[in-house]
């Protein structure tokens, strides 16, 4: 499932934006917390992250996990959740089978952004195993081969690896140095 949704942000070229901050619930603010409640009552694991107005919780309902984006005044802006391959409408299945001939969808994500509904999975067939997204209308939006998609993770890993050493440098930097000790005239 993680990797899925990754290829959907990947797809999406949101990869590359800046990173949501992780948030203590408590500091989420009411409005959205009485939003998520309603929606999802019985959500359990609910993480938070912040990124510039807007929340998101990733959490599991019904043993599925979810994502559900709402902005500082409680409004939902973006709903990413697993459906089974039955429930991709008969157009987008009919264009993948169209395009992937003989293929099986795995891994299937919809994820509904203020009503632009995206449909996001994994194509198995016989040229190999894609991630793929549709639009409701049954449109290919992206395609990126399990080949890419690794690479694209390898290269996320590198360059987290590489802020990581730079936060680390910058901080041994900041680091006063102890006062060298100098031998006293006798």
């Amino acid at each position: 499932m993680k990797k899925i949704i990754f290829a959907s942000f990947l797809l999406l070229g949101l990869a590359a934006a800046a990173q949501p901050v992780k948030v203590d619930p408590k500091a989420v603010p009411a409005k959205v917390t009485k939003k998520f409640s309603a929606f999802y009552p019985m959500a359990a694991k609910v993480n938070w992250t912040q990124e510039g107005k807007f929340y998101t919780a990733r959490f599991t309902d019904n043993k599925a996990k979810m994502e559900l984006t709402i902005d500082s005044i409680g409004n939902i802006s973006k709903k990413v959740m697993p459906i089974k391959a039955a429930e991709v409408p008969k157009n987008v299945a009919d264009s993948i089978l169209k395009t992937f001939p003989g293929a099986k969808m795995d891994e299937v994500v919809k994820s509904d952004a203020s009503g632009l509904v995206i449909y996001t999975m994994e194509v198995e067939s016989k040229a190999g195993d894609v991630y793929v997204q549709y639009s409701a209308d049954g449109k290919m939006i992206s395609k990126i081969s399990e080949a890419d998609k690794e690479k694209a993770e390898k290269e996320k890993k590198e360059k987290e690896k590489a802020e990581k050493k730079k936060k680390a440098e910058k901080k041994d930097e900041k680091k006063p140095e102890p006062p060298k000790k100098t031998e006293s005239p006798k």
